[in-house]
């Protein structure tokens, strides 16, 4: 796919409309620190992008708007800063061939998009029903990869804003009103400054933890034909 970078004079050019968009980032996009942190309590934010752990003090990605779904062409990239929060809530496990599943809820969460050096907003999504999951091979400690995702089906609140940038190149609200989902994948799960996994105890993040991490996410709108 051919990429562009999307400064605010190349958003007018792009104005069709589309009848489904997906976002996504690549892992490491951060060039400079790791892409997000886990707390070792609860806390307002359990899981939080890791801008305190990056030397520009922000989490900068390559934010891809793909507008034709999975037709070819279609790609606006925007150099973009990423804020990310979440809670988390309730605590499962499951044991498999000697193997665990961690897993939790994940609940008051929000994820933001804005431009790189103008802090003008993209894109933000908001969630009260997430899940956070890692498999481990050992049953007090994270793994060294994890995911966390939800989505409309199961979670109704759920929400897709497209701010003036996006509605620039053609993405309204109404192309973000239906089948929304997102998924991240998280990857070299490990305490800070070191290479250890993350010790869990009582339901909690025992350790402060950070990692890499990935995004995909889809909306499309309830009429209209496809590009």
């Amino acid at each position: 796919m051919t990429r562009y970078l999307a400064p605010l004079a190349l958003c007018i050019l792009l104005a069709s409309p589309a009848s489904a968009v997906t976002f996504s980032f690549a892992s490491d996009d951060n060039h400079d620190g790791p892409t997000f942190h886990g707390a070792p309590t609860f806390s307002t934010d359990d899981i939080t992008d890791a801008a305190q752990m990056s030397v520009d003090s922000t989490v900068n990605v390559d934010l891809m708007v793909d507008l034709n779904d999975d037709k070819a062409g279609g790609v606006v990239t925007f150099q973009a800063t990423m804020t990310f929060g979440g809670s988390i809530q309730i605590w499962d496990q499951a044991s498999q061939g000697g193997k665990y599943l961690h897993s939790w809820e994940v609940s008051e969460g929000t994820i933001h998009f804005a431009q790189l050096g103008t802090g003008t907003p993209i894109l933000t999504i908001t969630f009260e029903s997430g899940m956070f999951s890692s498999f481990s091979p050992q049953y007090y400690y994270l793994g060294s990869t994890a995911t966390l995702q939800s989505s409309e089906e199961v979670d109704s609140s759920i929400r897709f804003t497209a701010h003036p940038l996006l509605q620039g190149i053609g993405v309204s609200g109404t192309q973000l009103s239906t089948s929304e989902d997102f998924a991240f994948t998280f990857t070299n799960v490990r305490i800070p400054n070191g290479s250890s996994l993350p010790l869990i105890r009582h339901f909690l993040f025992w350790d402060s933890w950070v990692s890499g991490g990935s995004f995909s996410a889809f909306a499309k709108s309830p009429i209209g034909p496809s590009l």
